[in-house]
């Protein structure tokens, strides 16, 4: 792969549409009118929705405040924040309630009067405490849905189980007059049955298999005409690959007439990531996360990984502005004069006056300086704002994704990795669901913008989730084991800047500390090359307690430290080698490597008595402070000692 040195511009700006007949049957209709729109893949879905409220506030006087949007991923749902910004630059759309749903269950849950504990627990208990409020006939939510004059819900299809019975609830709340727009695609339902690790799972029924459209009144309409190819033969692509999902084949022989539509386009480029001539921005599609893992660990030069279970990239020049910070506020020409000294390795492409108002948005106050504990605050969340993100773990490269975890996201040119065996898709205690399988690769296939490619992912028949509910994937395969190592909690983010003497000697050691971060990131860019890092066990005292980590070393300085999971899950691994092959003595792998620096982050840790003098000055007072990115797919070889 080519060096790149310069890390990736932000985003530009979604083009205009100039809108077709079928766009604007559905941008047309008046505000009460409910819809369910069949959108398929590149058909201008997120530009008509948006325009959609865009024209219900503008030409019909519905308040930004009465329309709810709700998409299924963070990704989406900044996209469309974005996009009404820039349809609504007079900062209406600032009003526009525009969530998940499962920020909108936590904002119910709120409304209700629920404790904020409570409601930091788990997703899934939001949305079933959301549920039981509606059903128990909630006054409050009630009356809020009362309010409500119109509801535009995206990706529908992806909407299952418990989320499916929420919405469909919500639905049924609101007013007869109350419109409602659902964008859905049924080809590319994918989340109901089959994932990217195992396929262990119960299937669950969908949100458009449970809401009965029909008899609620609703008129349908499509989106069918491809917006996101210019390509005649891309195009075609796209079509042809819609048929197969309906043609007179089925089972198994549906999955392969799928995949032959871009077998015929694209030449198998082979196997060996060495040899594909992949450039920043290029996404690389798998169907298992496994053998994208193991592609990422053989990946010579920069990468960047989408998947679950990865630490939020939070800019890493929030930390290099702010994690020396240590006032309240901060002015516009004290931000741009601290710009000036940033690392340029840090920048992450933004500019100043970019960033600037990037912080403005989240955390200004009424006499236009930015308050910094609110960043603060916004940062050490479990889930950050996704505009203060980079879109994906680590800092440039090619997007090592499964299909699962880039459904809607594009690309200018995407590699699909088709398995050479179809048999191995499914290795749990079920086989693999021929009709969605074939719409896992449907989605595949229509990710891209200008070229697709494809080659031939390596088979990892038994890479899965390491033990039930986990999303660190293990390859146990007889006594060879690879194992998953990056996932959030991984690493002990603030153990380079901690007051611990075991990790950080003084206030001097850890402003070191994070200059050689820096350091590292900017000879790395300069270079063109991932760094290497590896791990060491060593028995360290941490509150007066001894316990083993691992210091993770990168041109032989220390970067990071383990933290609890880590081991944890180590020790899961070999009390399963240990059961299996009869071993009764087993110890945590001395060397844990090779991985890789894939990018830095900035971390917070939140304020409050609990994390109170945790911290080196000044990082104690402003929360802040620079994070690496590790990843790496390695293969720990534990010590055994056979019976």
């Amino acid at each position: 792969m080519a060096p790149l040195s310069q890390p990736p511009s932000p985003p530009a700006p979604p083009r205009p549409f100039r809108w077709t007949d079928e766009q604007k049957a559905v941008l047309g209709q008046p505000a009460p009118a409910r819809l369910l729109v069949e959108a398929a893949p590149g058909t201008g879905k997120t530009a008509v929705a948006c325009a959609r409220a865009v024209r219900l506030i503008a030409e019909e006087d519905v308040p930004p405040s009465a329309i709810l949007m709700v998409s299924f991923t963070r990704t989406a749902v900044a996209e469309m924040r974005k996009r009404m910004q820039l349809m609504l630059p007079d900062g209406r759309a600032h009003a526009i309630n525009i969530s998940t749903l499962d920020q909108t269950a936590f904002t119910f849950g709120i409304g209700c009067g629920a404790e904020f504990d409570r409601l930091m627990g788990s997703f899934e208990g939001n949305i079933d405490n959301a549920l039981k409020a509606l059903t128990s006939g909630n006054a409050l939510l009630r009356d809020y849905l009362g309010r409500l004059r119109h509801i535009i819900v995206d990706e529908a299809q992806d909407i299952t189980g418990t989320r499916a019975r929420f919405m469909a609830e919500v639905l049924a709340a609101l007013r007869p007059q109350t419109g409602v727009t659902v964008f859905a695609d049924r080809a590319q339902s994918i989340f109901g049955f089959s994932s990217d690790l195992d396929d262990d799972g119960i299937a669950e029924r969908d949100f458009l298999a449970l809401y009965d459209f029909r008899k609620a009144g609703y008129i349908e309409k499509p989106l069918s005409e491809n917006h996101r190819c210019e390509n005649p033969a891309l195009q075609k692509v796209f079509a042809d690959s819609r048929q197969a999902l309906h043609g007179k084949k089925a089972g198994i022989e549906r999955v392969r007439t799928v995949m032959a539509v871009v077998e015929s386009v694209a030449a198998d480029e082979g196997s060996a990531v060495q040899e594909l001539p992949l450039v920043d921005g290029d996404l690389v599609l798998f169907r298992k996360r496994g053998s994208a893992l193991m592609f990422a660990q053989h990946c010579p030069g920069f990468h960047r990984l989408r998947m679950p279970g990865y630490p939020a990239a939070v800019f890493p020049w929030i930390a290099g502005i702010f994690s020396s910070w240590t006032s309240t506020f901060i002015a516009a020409d004290v931000f741009a004069g601290r710009w000036r000294d940033l690392p340029p390795c840090l920048a992450y492409g933004y500019d100043a006056v970019t960033a600037w108002s990037l912080l403005r948005q989240f955390a200004g106050d009424s006499k236009g300086a930015v308050d910094v504990p609110e960043i603060r605050r916004l940062v050490a969340r479990s889930r950050p704002p996704v505009e203060l993100c980079m879109l994906d773990c680590g800092g440039h490269g090619p997007v090592f994704s499964t299909i699962h975890a880039s459904k809607g996201r594009e690309a200018d040119r995407v590699y699909l990795m088709l398995p050479r065996n179809l048999e191995y898709l499914g290795y749990g205690t079920k086989p693999p669901d021929p009709e969605e399988e074939a719409r896992v690769f449907y989605v595949g296939s229509t990710r891209m913008r200008k070229e697709i490619h494809r080659g031939t992912a390596q088979t990892m028949k038994a890479a899965r989730a390491l033990q039930p509910g986990s999303r660190r994937v293990a390859q146990l395969l007889g006594p060879k084991v690879k194992f998953q190592v990056g996932l959030d909690g991984d690493l002990l983010a603030h153990a380079p800047v901690s007051r611990e003497p075991a990790f950080c000697a003084d206030a001097a050691s850890a402003a070191a500390a994070q200059q050689r971060l820096a350091g590292l990131w900017d000879r790395a860019l300069r270079a063109g090359a991932a760094p290497e890092v590896t791990g060491e066990l060593v028995r360290v005292t941490v509150n007066s307690s001894p316990q083993d980590a691992y210091r993770f070393l990168c041109e032989g300085a220390v970067v990071a430290w383990s933290d609890v999971s880590l081991l944890r899950d180590l020790r899961t691994l070999a009390e399963k080698r240990r059961a299996k092959y009869s071993w009764s003595t087993l110890q945590p792998p001395p060397d844990l490597g090779p991985l890789r620096l894939i990018g830095l982050r900035t971390a917070a840790i939140p304020e409050g008595p609990v994390h109170a003098g945790r911290l080196q000055e000044p990082y104690a007072t402003s929360g802040l402070f620079l994070a690496p990115l590790v990843s790496g797919f390695p293969s720990p070889f534990f010590k055994f000692i056979k019976t």
